[in-house]
């Protein structure tokens, strides 16, 4: 067979491939493989993503698409620099090395940790590399009308006498 005639087999096969999923954009493996691929989620909230995916009928469902998009943006948490929403002002950047930047008030909301690091099922916050000392943070996500991404981060472990600690960040789009 000439080379033309197997590159037109790899087309048509690669095709075929495709129109057999569904014509969906995800993975042959549906919508746990794209979380599971998510570098920057714990194994414990991967896992709670794939039980409500689960729940929600599996690969095959609108309500899946919507988590997905909800891991993604995330996972989206990390690289970008993010600004303070509500009281106070600044940015805040989670590097993809570990490390933590940003204005001094911004980082102040935070405790002025240096690094980060993925736990089980939170996003730590860390004040020095190792990350032997840490504050959990679970993280929402949804996109805002501008197209952007808005996060809340709400501070785990304290008393209700403490009260809660959250933080409200933003990406632009």
């Amino acid at each position: 067979m000439s080379v033309h005639a197997w590159k037109r087999f790899a087309g048509i096969a690669c095709v075929a491939v495709w129109g057999m999923s569904g014509c969906s954009l995800m993975p042959a493996g549906g919508p746990t493989d794209v979380v599971n691929g998510l570098e920057y989620l714990g194994e414990g909230r991967k896992i709670e993503y794939q039980r409500m995916i689960e729940e929600a009928g599996g690969k095959n469902s609108e309500k899946a698409d919507v988590l997905v998009a909800q891991a993604q943006r995330e996972n989206a948490l990390v690289g970008e620099p993010l600004s303070v929403v509500g009281e106070g002002t600044g940015s805040i950047a989670f590097a993809e090395d570990g490390t933590i930047s940003g204005d001094e008030e911004a980082l102040k909301k935070f405790d002025m940790p240096t690094h980060w690091q993925v736990g089980v099922s939170k996003f730590r916050m860390c004040w020095a590399q190792e990350c032997e000392f840490y504050s959990s943070w679970s993280i929402e996500s949804s996109e805002n009308s501008d197209g952007g991404v808005d996060y809340t981060l709400n501070l785990e472990g304290l008393d209700e006498q403490e009260g809660p600690v959250v933080v409200k960040l933003t990406r632009a789009s």
